[in-house]
C-alpha cells in the first residue's frame, strides 16, 4: 500500500517546522509505505531540516498549483493520497482510521475528517500546545463513531482514493491563495462516487497567522470570481455559488463599518465589486486569474 501526503504552503516554514515534527508521531497504515510531499514555491518557504520521510517540491506559487505540482510526483500505483494544511495537526491515528474507513466503504472516492479546534471558525490561532491538547483529549471523547455523506471537503484534512481520483487536478485558474480549490475539487470528485465526513478521522486546524494571505482586493475579486467559474464548470450549482459568495460580500460590507476592520474589509468589497463589474461586462464569464493583474 502506498500512501501519500500532501503538504501545500507559503512564508510559514515555522508551522511547517511543527507539523514535520509532529509527522513523526503519525502512523503509517499497517502493510504501507507513507511519503509527505511538501509544496513550497521556494526553498526559502521550507524549513531547514525536514523528516526522512519528507520531499520538497519547489517552483509553483498558490495552494491549487502548488497541490497539483505534488500530484504530478504521485504514480498511479497509490492507493491513497491525503491533503493537510500546513497548519493542520492530524491525530496520530488520521491515516490508518482514514484508510480503515475507505476499505468497508468502497463507494466513497473520498472523506474528510472531524476538526475538534478549529482556529478559522473560531478567528483565533490555536497554539501548537493547545492544538496537542485538544488531540490528546479527544481520544477520551465520546463523539459520534459514524460518518456523514457530505458535498464539500474542507482544504485543511481530506483523502481520495486515488484510483478513483488520480486524473482529476485543482484548478489552475485559482491563482494565490485559490479561494474555494477545495469546494471545486470535490465537486469533481462528486462525478466519481460519494464524499463523506468521518468522524474517526481527527484533526486541529490551528489557522495560523504568520505568512500572510493573498491582498484584500485581490481577495475579494476571488471571493465573486471564482464560485461564478465553478458555475460555469459545473462544479457548484448556481444556488451554492450565490450562498458561497453573498456571505463573504456581506461581511465585508458590514465590516465597512466596523473601524477595527475597516481598511482590510473596504479593498475586499472593492475587489467584490470589480469582479461583478467584469461579469456583467464579460456576459457572466469569470476570470479569477485577473487577481494576478491587480
Amino acid at each position: 500500500m502506498q500512501v501519500f501526503v500532501i503538504v501545500a504552503s507559503a512564508g510559514r516554514p515555522g508551522a511547517v517546522a511543527e507539523l514535520a515534527q509532529w509527522s513523526t508521531q503519525v502512523r503509517t497504515p499497517v502493510g504501507g509505505s507513507l511519503s509527505w510531499l511538501l509544496s513550497t514555491p521556494t526553498e526559502a518557504d521550507a524549513p531547514a531540516d525536514l523528516p526522512t520521510d519528507w520531499r520538497l517540491l519547489t517552483g509553483s506559487r498558490g495552494a491549487a498549483s502548488q497541490r497539483n505540482l505534488a500530484l504530478e510526483q504521485v504514480p498511479d500505483s497509490a492507493d491513497f493520497v491525503f491533503f493537510f494544511d500546513d497548519d493542520a495537526l492530524p491525530r496520530q491515528d488520521y491515516l490508518t482510521a482514514a484508510v480503515e474507513h475507505f476499505a468497508t466503504n468502497p463507494d466513497q472516492v473520498a472523506i474528510t475528517g472531524r476538526l475538534v479546534r478549529d482556529g478559522a471558525a473560531e478567528k483565533h490561532e490555536v497554539s501548537l500546545a493547545e492544538s496537542v491538547a485538544a488531540l490528546d483529549q479527544s481520544w477520551t471523547a465520546d463523539p459520534d463513531p459514524g460518518w456523514q455523506n457530505t458535498g464539500e471537503l474542507y482544504g485543511c484534512n481530506f483523502a481520495v482514493r486515488w484510483s478513483a481520483l488520480h486524473q482529476l487536478r485543482f484548478e489552475d485558474r485559482f491563482p494565490l491563495y485559490s479561494w474555494m480549490e477545495d469546494l471545486d475539487y470535490a465537486g469533481q470528485a462528486l462525478a466519481h462516487g460519494k464524499l463523506a465526513k468521518v468522524a474517526s478521522t481527527v484533526a486541529v486546524h490551528r489557522a495560523v497567522t504568520s505568512g500572510g494571505r493573498a491582498q484584500h482586493l485581490r481577495l475579494g475579486y476571488s471571493q465573486i470570481a471564482n464560485p461564478a467559474l465553478m458555475v460555469e464548470k459545473g462544479t457548484l450549482p448556481l444556488r451554492t455559488a450565490l450562498t458561497k459568495a453573498g456571505r463573504p460580500a456581506l461581511r465585508n460590507l458590514i465590516g465597512v463599518l466596523l473601524p477595527g476592520e475597516r481598511p482590510a474589509r473596504v479593498e475586499r468589497v472593492k475587489g467584490n465589486w470589480l469582479a461583478i463589474g467584469d461579469l456583467i461586462a464579460s456576459g457572466g464569464r469569470a476570470r479569477p486569474e485577473r487577481i494576478l493583474e491587480l
